[in-house]
Formats: C-alpha cells, structure tokens, sequence
C-alpha cells in the first residue's frame, strides 16, 4: 500500500498536470478550509484568498478559461511528507477583459498537505503574461525601442530605455562598491572531504538567511565553475526586440541594477525548504531598500520583493544556479509608474 507521502505526491502531481480549479479535483482533493496564495497575481487580482476568495477564483477560471495545458519540469518532493514544489510550464486560451487571449507561462507550486488533502497552496507565474492574454500593457525596461515591419517605432517605453553609457554605470564598472559578477573556481580547487562538503553547502544555503546568521556565511560561497544567475518573471514572458535577457550576468546590466538597486535590507524571517534532490533548496525571503529601477524621469525610489529562490548545488556543495522567481509589479511600483488593472472575475 502507498505511503501517505506517496499518495499526497500523486494528487500534487495530478494538480501540477491540469487545471486544478476544476471542480471534480478541487472538491475532492483540497480541504474545505483550503487558503492560496499568488505572490504574482497582477494589479486588480488578489494576492493572498481566503477559502471563500479562492473558491471565486476557481468560478472565475472554469468560466474565463476555455483551454488549459500544465506540464510539470522538476517535480521535488521534500523531508516533509506533507510539502512539495513543482517547476513547470502552463500555456492557455482564455476570454479575459472582453476578448480572447492566450499565455504561456513558467510556474513555480508549493503545495502543503493535510490530512491526505491539499491545504494550501502557493502558485507563482509572470505577472505579465497574464496581463497581456487580457490585452494590457506594461511598461518594459529595453536596451533599444523596437519597430514594426514598416520601420515605425513602439516609443511606448521611451522612458525606460537603459542607457549603458550612463556615467554611473561606468562609474560603476571602475569601482564595484556593492560587488562585482561573482566567478567560480573549477572542481579540483575544493576537497572532496565529506565534512567539508557539508561545511560548503551550509555556507551556500544560508548565505540567504538574514540578521546576524546571514552575517556568518554572506560573502564566503563557493561557486561551480559553470555557475550562473537567473531570475524569473522579472522581464517580458515572450522575446521582445531590444528587451533584456533572464540572465544577470552581462557586466554592464549587472551594474545598471548595482546602481538601480544598492542594496536590500533582508527580512530575518528566511525560510528554508529542503528538497528530497540533495542538489536543490528552496528558499523564501523578503527584501526593500532604497532601489529605483530608473526611468528617464524618475531616479530615485523604493523597492520590496517576496523573493522565492530555488539554489542548485553540485556534489562538492558548490553553486551551480542560483535563481531568482519574483514579481515584476515590484519593479514598476519603485518608479511610481502606472499599471494596467486586470479585468479580475470580470
């Protein structure tokens, strides 16, 4: 007979392959006093649903959503029978806002369970894809104003346009203050002593801890020679011409955001989720300082962000990736510029 674990691992399974707010799996699956929330959820949507908002989330999905796809791409389960994470990629049609849209979107799930039932859940996906399936648009930082076939060009994001040639940014690139793009260092420069294996990786993990912990470990990680920086959802979901790339580790972008963005003071309430892949942690967190993604007209402002961070680590404990899944309404928000509202439960 299946485990309890592995059972609520199928129903997460079945949850992460389809569209969950149907009602023959979300009346039998999930707990009558079930919660949800979507960190991402854009401008005019909820973040956070009680059992009675989430369950007139789930009308409005049946009624709004006319094609649905889920596919799962890591699927990890955790030391907690009762706790899982699914990585994966949804593409639906669907009437929002008066007319037919479509999406395709990266998501990231954690799911908790209780007895035998989904508890809560916590879904993750780009803010802006959901905004454009409902004919919105949004403001998009670019190196480079894009044109149609004819040669005109979409000034719509004039203001945001990055320049590279800045003054600060070279500023920057000459002197480093908040540090540079981090490098690793190949598999024979580290022992393979078990002991130090472990020291490495708790080093690695709990960088992203805050207050005085964090102080123990920031600045001491080893890094996996081909390591790399990503971040979710902070960009445009589709390719756009002149449009930045997930990565953050081209230098001069790198120190747009170390001028943009300084430094963050980090919430003490870090939390920290093993994965049954001694390869990969999850971390939740949230920081705010004083960052202003800059616009033409605004260089100075705000910033806060719920960060989820999945890390992925090698058999020596070092950093292979280490992502970044946010929201990029966070973003907009620091330059006081205007969003679009979703046609929510339209």
């Amino acid at each position: 007979m299946p485990t309890q674990k592995e059972q609520n691992a199928t129903i997460a399974k079945l949850i992460g392959e389809s569209a969950f707010w149907n009602g023959e799996i979300f009346t039998r699956y999930f707990t009558d006093d079930f919660t949800m929330d979507i960190p991402s959820a854009p401008p005019g949507m909820p973040t956070h649903y009680s059992t009675w908002e989430a369950e007139r989330c789930f009308e409005w999905l049946n009624r709004s959503v006319r094609k649905w796809t889920s596919e799962i791409i890591e699927f990890y389960p955790t030391p907690d029978a009762d706790v899982f994470w699914i990585h994966g990629k949804q593409s639906g049609e669907v009437f929002w806002g008066e007319q037919d849209g479509s999406l395709t979107t990266d998501f990231f799930m954690r799911l908790e369970f209780r007895s035998g039932k989904v508890a809560y859940l916590n879904w993750r996906f780009h803010t802006w894809a959901w905004l454009l399936a409902a004919g919105k648009r949004y403001h998009s930082h670019v190196l480079f104003l894009p044109s149609d076939e004819n040669g005109k060009i979409d000034e719509y994001n004039k203001d945001f346009v990055i320049d590279l040639k800045d003054p600060d940014i070279q500023a920057y690139l000459k002197q480093p203050s908040f540090g540079e793009i981090p490098s690793g260092h190949k598999a024979s420069d580290f022992s393979d002593d078990p002991k130090e294996i472990d020291k490495r990786r708790q080093i690695n993990i709990y960088q992203f801890a805050s207050g005085v912990e964090r102080d123990l470990y920031r600045k001491k990680e080893s890094l996996n020679e081909h390591y790399e920086k990503f971040a979710y959802f902070v960009g445009d979901p589709y390719p756009l011409e002149g449009g930045l790339e997930g990565t953050d580790m081209n230098p001069q972008l790198f120190a747009w955001n170390k001028v943009c963005s300084p430094w963050m003071y980090r919430d003490p309430r870090s939390k920290f989720y093993p994965t049954d892949d001694p390869h990969v942690v999850f971390v939740e967190m949230n920081a705010h300082g004083p960052g202003c993604w800059r616009t033409a007209k605004v260089k100075i402002g705000h910033y806060k962000q719920d960060y989820l961070v999945r890390l992925i680590l090698d058999d020596l404990g070092r950093l292979v990736r280490f992502e970044e899944i946010a929201s990029p309404v966070n973003g907009l928000n620091s330059t006081g510029s205007p969003i679009d509202n979703f046609p929510y439960y339209h």
